[in-house]
């Protein structure tokens, strides 16, 4: 039904097929090709594609007993023969992401992770969406509930775009200075309005302000999340400070911290000063300029192996 064509991811490709009930194979580098069809397929389709938390395919329908399973890089879609429904099952996080605050993707590919947090207004929302979809970048959005509970139609664009979407609390508080059940509270909170808002956070974090310690990022890893910090902060949200910085500072922070598994930190908001929103300005030439540099762009799905 479709030619091959390129996943949003930048990595992958598919194609889409008549078969009954709907039917895809689709391909990356690292897992090969794989069929999804049928329910297993219209499941994981509402769960966001290979953008979801799931990932892709890494085997084809098989046979369980009672019915049929397909297993993706984190988890599986089981299909019951019996009542035609089918449940997710989610993998644990890997073992190398307990217990740290990650600040680079672990690879030697030229890629970077391009990630924007959200915890004050939206107003580089739209222009930034516009940008990564002109340029076919895929990034990694972490919302407090708090933002995405008065932006709804924002997450949903975010959704749209074929971005991953991450937790970063309720409202965006020192997580040092909280107690164990209170932690537990930020996370779930956001959690639950993120994902009725129309996203699913799980299974990345990224702590307000970076203010973490051992016990912090263990209690965020009980919640089922990786913590995710950053290679470089743009500082784009600290303005123009005067004047005295435009576009081209955030994009020469980008451009010398460049490596493989670069994770970028920008905000979506306006500096409250200044009314500035420098990441928006500077994100067509970081992508021109990483993508010069040789680098292409993945979401923090890379980072769960």
């Amino acid at each position: 039904m479709t030619d091959e064509t390129a996943a949003p991811d930048g990595v992958g490709r598919y194609n889409h097929f008549s078969g009954a009930n709907g039917s895809s194979i689709y391909w990356d580098p690292f897992w090969g090709a794989h069929e999804v069809r049928g329910g297993i397929r219209s499941q994981w389709a509402s769960l966001g594609w290979e953008h979801g938390r799931l990932g892709y395919p890494i085997s084809g329908e098989y046979s369980i007993t009672g019915g049929r399973r397909s297993d993706f890089q984190h988890g599986a879609i089981l299909w019951n023969s019996a009542t035609s429904t089918t449940q997710v099952l989610y993998t644990a996080l890997p073992a190398s992401l307990k217990g740290v605050d990650l600040g680079r993707i672990p690879t030697s590919r030229r890629v970077v992770a391009l990630t924007f947090d959200a915890g004050a207004n939206n107003a580089a929302v739209r222009s930034i969406l516009n940008t990564l979809a002109a340029n076919g970048v895929p990034a990694t959005f972490f919302l407090t509930g708090a933002w995405a509970n008065l932006f709804r139609s924002d997450v949903a664009a975010i959704v749209a775009g074929g971005h991953t979407v991450g937790n970063h609390s309720m409202t965006h508080p020192y997580f040092t200075t909280l107690t164990d059940a209170q932690i537990a509270a930020q996370v779930a909170n956001a959690q639950s309005a993120i994902l009725g808002a129309g996203a699913d956070p799980r299974p990345f974090f990224r702590f307000p302000y970076g203010d973490r310690d051992a016990r912090t990022v263990a209690d965020v890893n009980a919640a089922g999340y990786a913590a995710i910090r950053w290679t470089v902060d743009t500082l784009g949200w600290e303005g123009t400070v005067g004047g005295t910085r435009g576009p081209d500072f955030v994009l020469q922070r980008v451009m010398a911290a460049a490596q493989p598994g670069e994770i970028v930190l920008m905000h979506l908001g306006s500096n409250p000063d200044d009314g500035s929103t420098l990441d928006a300005a500077a994100l067509p030439a970081v992508i021109a300029q990483l993508r010069a540099a040789g680098y292409g762009f993945v979401t923090l799905d890379a980072a769960l192996g």
